[in-house]
């Protein structure tokens, strides 16, 4: 983002739509206000609020993906795994902790107890570390795409 504001000499704006709702429901707003790369932003309009699985609204810096509540997990990124019926399913890709272990049924039954049954992972892959971006932001695109070899120990 840097580099690309640097190079046009411009703000990048970004933002986050649904066509089912409106085109743009959230947006980075433009300097000289805080801004924070690779965040949804700020409302752009629409009323758009966080909501934890009790309803309230949840803390601003609180962290979702119940996958990281276990405590085997180190980092975690869910994404649409292609399915020749549904057309796509929910798979995660894990780092456990340093010398924890888990295996994708642990991963997917402690899902399972908290997460309706449609959110919970279909396939838990595991890796040594997940792709991340310019920004650092952990990279869900093309992860379906991404050979997951396994070693001696289950991870690349």
């Amino acid at each position: 983002m840097a580099e690309l504001e640097a190079a046009f000499d411009a703000p990048v704006i970004e933002s986050y739509g649904m066509t089912e709702a409106a085109h743009q429901m959230t947006r980075n707003p433009l300097p000289p206000a805080a801004r924070k790369p690779g965040s949804v932003g700020v409302a752009a309009g629409p009323e758009v609020a966080i909501m934890g699985e009790n309803g309230l609204l949840s803390e601003a810096d609180a962290i979702g993906e119940v996958l990281m509540d276990h405590p085997a997990v180190a980092q975690v990124v869910t994404f649409a795994l292609p399915h020749d019926k549904l057309g796509e399913e929910v798979a995660a890709v894990v780092v456990l902790r340093d010398g924890a272990e888990a295996s994708e049924s642990d991963i997917r039954g402690y899902a399972a107890t908290r997460l309706a049954a449609f959110k919970t992972p279909r396939k838990v892959f595991f890796r040594n570390d997940i792709p991340k971006g310019a920004t650092g932001k952990l990279q869900r695109i093309g992860l379906e795409q991404y050979p997951i070899r396994l070693n001696r120990q289950g991870l690349i």
